[in-house]
């Protein structure tokens, strides 16, 4: 067992047997396998692996194992009756991928023998209830154990639902191969089953999904203890063959009965806190409590919904131009994919196309996406609009595809467009993970006549090698660059260079996240080629786009004639010099009571009828979704009710929004004397003491 141990982090005491196989030969194994088959472990080194089949099989098996060797199958699993010591046959599933041991092929894998594992309840007499990979229970049995908890426990004994994400499984897979990533999954499941209580139950729900039960911890800081000493089990990679592979884990807990008192609310509860803790970041966890934020109910409600969304016709594509700045004549534009959300309203991709990835929706929304984009080309131009060039980004996870490059063409021919007006944006994500895929995708498209741009150029760490590797038409600056070069030298240089440097490659420059008029001077002084963002125009439906096109330019919208707008408030409105913090939160939505955590938000100004706020959620603005927000100033706590009824988005991921009240008669009085005394003590005293006024830059608290 030393080298099964060793190489691939798996501990003797497994639940299944392991092997290693070299020269039709057992080479190592572990107890387990030996009490499976009957034999002690020393009996089994050396043994020929024919000795345990019947002499039916030994043809097949030899042809098998000469497919692995010749590395014509990536991995394999089969049900066989394979022979005991005592001349008994026993049915068992063996799975096996390929691997080296001491320079030369060798097979490793598993042995499961289901009599026994099944034989643990009635309840789990199917075998389609054990995962084949790990021998641990699936989803079934983990709900079925979760049922039987909540049978038998009393309020008084609380007890833990955790769920265990690997983070970024899909590129070590992606990376390294199928074949090592099962490797890791059984280590990994087995490293968790040894480390929790004889009592404590462990179940694979999915790829890399894993999930636990609890139970017995007298403290409820004992669960905090214990999602620290899980992240530290991984602290020391995991080797498998040649590789040595730190895993990192996110993980979500509900605690009955604190989280919620039945399997729905347990359940929902785990999921909500899992996509906390990968909002946070990589190697947390998060405990489910009431007071979780929107920002986390809204990430648990947009993933359950998501698989509805092209279904019910929800998605939509947005057109953002891009200007000549010479000329302001639009000379292209990017695609964004919209969801138009039947609740949270237009949810922005940022919120969604990384859920799409790591449930693999992502390849049908890219499909349908570019399918769109062409058919919009093919009609703009039969309407007799000047042909223009149409930008389309690309996730990492579509180049992971077997030949992405000939359905793109395919897509092309059947939309009848011409493919220079077609250009693909990938992110320096995109070409660190996947290089030699990439490159080659790239080279078929550019030769078939596509355009290729590098988006959020300047921000990697490696962006001038691509250059030097990838052969694009043009980079897109990125907006953290373009937002600073007015105030800050870096920003300025920096930009600079890297526009001189493209051009002296031949590559365009695009300048996104333009949005003042001194960062377009600046920019027309380089001579950067094309201009984007919310100085010319924000992303706009189909309809919009087409009156842009209809125009043929796009004047900065500071130079447009702005209309004057009669005051007509109702009410005095406050303006603070600093921003009031406040806790907000969803109360009702269509009429029906919501229980949810708060978001802090900050409150601009205030009157009897309304308020100003900014918030880092994007919300909608709708009559039927009544918002509650909660301050302290000047010793009172009021809590105030109302609506959105106008949004903005001051930039990307910020956004201000307008609020109506909502209240009774007397609390509007009341309102009406608390901005009367505000005005009074602002005047002289700005930063009030005894409230949750905030001395810091609005937009940088947020963030």
């Amino acid at each position: 067992m030393k080298w099964l141990k060793e190489e691939n982090g798996i501990e003797e005491n497994s639940l299944f047997g392991l092997y290693l196989i070299q020269d039709e030969k057992i080479i190592d194994c572990n107890q387990k396998l030996a009490r499976i088959l009957g034999y002690e472990r020393e009996q089994l080194i050396n043994l020929s692996i024919y000795e345990l089949l019947d002499q039916k099989e030994h043809k097949s098996v030899q042809a098998n194992i000469n497919k692995r060797l010749n590395n014509k199958l990536t991995s394999f699993h089969h049900r066989k009756y394979v022979k005991r010591q005592d001349g008994s046959y026993l049915e068992v599933e063996i799975n096996g991928s390929l691997t080296i041991y001491n320079n030369k092929p060798a097979i490793v894998g598993t042995v499961i023998d289901y009599n026994e594992v099944l034989n643990k309840n009635e309840m789990v007499d199917d075998r389609s209830n054990y995962d084949l990979l790990t021998g641990l229970p699936n989803r079934s049995i983990f709900e079925y154990e979760l049922d039987n908890l909540l049978e038998n426990m009393n309020d008084a004994t609380p007890f833990a639902v955790m769920y265990l994400d690997l983070d970024d499984f899909k590129q070590i897979n992606g990376n390294l191969g199928h074949d090592i990533g099962n490797q890791l999954l059984i280590g990994f499941s087995q490293k968790i089953k040894e480390y929790v209580g004889p009592d404590d139950f462990v179940a694979r729900l999915n790829g890399d999904e894993f999930a636990l039960l609890v139970t017995g911890f007298a403290e409820y800081e004992n669960v905090h203890k214990l999602a620290k000493d899980i992240i530290a089990l991984f602290e020391e990679p995991l080797v498998v063959g040649k590789y040595e592979v730190f895993l990192s884990i996110s993980i979500g807990i509900s605690v009955y009965p604190y989280s919620g008192d039945d399997k729905a609310s347990l359940l929902k509860s785990v999921d909500i806190a899992i996509y906390q803790s990968k909002e946070i970041g990589k190697n947390n966890y998060q405990i489910y409590t009431p007071q979780m934020n929107i920002a986390s109910y809204k990430t648990f409600t947009l993933k359950n919904d998501l698989h509805k969304a092209m279904k019910s016709d929800e998605l939509e594509i947005y057109f953002q131009p891009r200007i000549d700045p010479v000329t302001n004549k639009i000379v292209a534009a990017e695609a964004l994919i919209r969801w138009v959300h039947p609740k949270w309203g237009i949810v922005p991709p940022k919120e969604f196309i990384w859920l799409a990835e790591e449930t693999g929706m992502i390849i049908s929304i890219g499909d349908w996406v570019l399918r769109n984009v062409c058919l919009q080309i093919q009609k703009w131009q039969n309407q007799g609009y000047e042909p223009i060039t149409i930008s389309v980004n690309f996730s990492p996870v579509q180049f992971l595809q077997s030949d992405p490059s000939s359905k793109i063409i395919e897509i092309i021919q059947q939309m009848n467009i011409e493919p220079k007006w077609l250009e693909i944006e990938i992110t320096e994500s995109v070409l660190l993970d996947n290089e030699q895929q990439v490159t080659s995708v790239i080279e078929k498209l550019r030769r078939y006549g596509i355009r290729f741009s590098i988006d959020d150029f300047g921000t990697g760490y490696s962006a001038l090698n691509y250059l030097k590797k990838f052969n694009v038409d043009l980079i897109k600056l990125d907006r953290s660059l373009i937002k600073d070069i007015t105030q800050d030298k870096y920003s300025f240089e920096i930009t600079h260079a890297l526009n001189e440097l493209a051009h002296t490659l031949g590559l365009k420059v695009v300048a996104e996240g333009v949005e003042e008029v001194e960062h377009l001077k600046l920019l027309k002084e380089m001579n950067c080629d094309e201009i984007q963002g919310y100085l010319f125009s924000e992303p706009v439906n189909t309809d919009e786009f087409e009156r842009l096109l209809s125009d043929g330019e796009c004047v900065p919208d500071i130079i447009k004639e702005q209309p004057v707008v009669e005051n007509k408030r109702e009410y005095f409105r406050l303006s603070f010099e600093y921003p009031l913090g406040a806790d907000m939160t969803v109360n009702r939505v269509a009429g029906k009571k919501v229980q949810m955590g708060s978001t802090e938000v900050l409150i601009e100004d205030i009157s009897a009828g309304g308020l100003r706020f900014i918030s880092n959620v994007k919300l909608p603005a709708r009559k039927d979704w009544v918002l509650s927000f909660h301050t302290e100033v000047m010793e009172q706590s009021p809590t105030m009710y109302g609506h959105i009824v106008w949004q903005h988005e001051l930039e990307d991921g910020i956004y201000r929004y307008g609020l109506m009240f909502t209240y009774e008669e007397k609390d509007k009085e009341n309102m009406i004397q608390l901005v009367n005394k505000l005005q009074v003590k602002l005047k002289n005293t700005p930063l009030l003491p005894n409230s949750r006024f905030i001395d810091q830059e609005k937009i940088t608290y947020m963030q």
